[in-house]
């Protein structure tokens, strides 16, 4: 299921290597394994850059242009896409987020 969306990674990363084997990819999912042999990265660097992009401290780049990546029920991972959110950033740490609710009360 190919996508008509460009690649919001930085050039030349692993993350870059591994969104572009999704984005053009015919298939809805892929396994890690086919994803590491395409994308030519080692399956572990896939899998901790999969859950990278699956959390909201390291998404800010693909929520941008309104991709997410998911887990399948096979196991297999897929881009979707969403609506994009311009302004999307790191959420705030949680002391911060707890100071702040202390402020407002």
């Amino acid at each position: 299921m190919r996508i008509k969306r460009h690649n919001p990674c930085q050039f030349g990363s692993a993350a870059y290597r591994i969104v572009n084997v999704l984005l053009s990819s015919k298939k809805r999912s892929l396994a890690l394994t086919e994803i590491a042999f395409r994308s030519k990265v080692c399956t572990p660097k896939v899998e901790q850059v999969v859950s990278a992009l699956r959390n909201p401290y390291h998404n800010a780049c693909i929520a941008r242009t309104g991709l997410t990546i998911h887990r399948s029920v096979d196991g297999g991972i897929f881009v979707a896409m969403s609506k994009p959110n311009p302004q999307a950033r790191r959420p705030l740490p949680k002391k911060v987020v707890d100071s702040m609710e202390t402020l407002a009360q």
